[in-house]
């Protein structure tokens, strides 16, 4: 699941502006959006500085972290050691699915039996930042990431190639979708 949370509003404006200060010339007559895309396209992504925007991503945690490996990009991310994880949704990848019946019971009644351990641990006086221990990488997550428009620019050129991880690529491939119909003029030749 992919949330937008905030995008900075008149994002062309503010690009725009800041590029004609720099060079002293301030033209309120220039289209703000074209502007914008000339300058994307002869490379200058820098301009995107200026802007940012901030998602609500649910992954995997096998897929979360892959996301923090992208340092320039900002995560606050939900804590297994404060949060209740008893009966935790988790990820069951499509290879699982479309694997013999028998490989997708293995993989549910595995993720049964996790559920069921972590529960107990709580149970018996575990903390619940020990019992996170035996949760699996499949355990759903909820994170947000803020980025400037550079960095969410960066990622998503690595995170959309084919030879990115499937989940982190469908997440990409949809924070690529919102941010070409909100700032199209920075992102659309992406």
């Amino acid at each position: 699941m992919i949330k937008l949370l905030y995008i900075t509003p008149e994002y062309a404006e503010i690009i725009n502006y800041a590029v004609q200060t720099s060079t002293r010339s301030i033209d309120d007559s220039v289209d703000a959006e074209e502007f914008v895309r000339k300058t994307v396209k002869g490379g200058r992504l820098s301009i995107g500085r200026h802007c940012m925007a901030s998602f609500e991503v649910i992954c995997s945690r096998a897929c979360s972290h892959q996301l923090v490996r992208h340092t320039h990009l900002n995560y606050t991310q939900e804590s297994q050691r404060y949060v209740d994880m008893k009966n935790f949704t988790y990820l069951v990848p499509m290879s699982v699915y479309n694997s013999s019946e028998k490989g997708l019971i293995l993989y549910m009644e595995i993720m049964q039996k996790i559920e069921q351990v972590y529960s107990e641990l709580i149970s018996s006086g575990v903390p619940k930042e020990d019992a996170r221990y035996v949760l699996p990488n499949a355990a759903l997550t909820h994170i947000v990431i803020s980025g400037n428009f550079q960095a969410w620019w960066d990622f998503l050129k690595l995170s959309t190639s084919k030879k990115a991880q499937w989940e982190i690529r469908n997440i990409a491939e949809e924070i690529k979708k919102i941010l070409i119909e909100k700032a199209p003029a920075y992102f659309d030749i992406l």
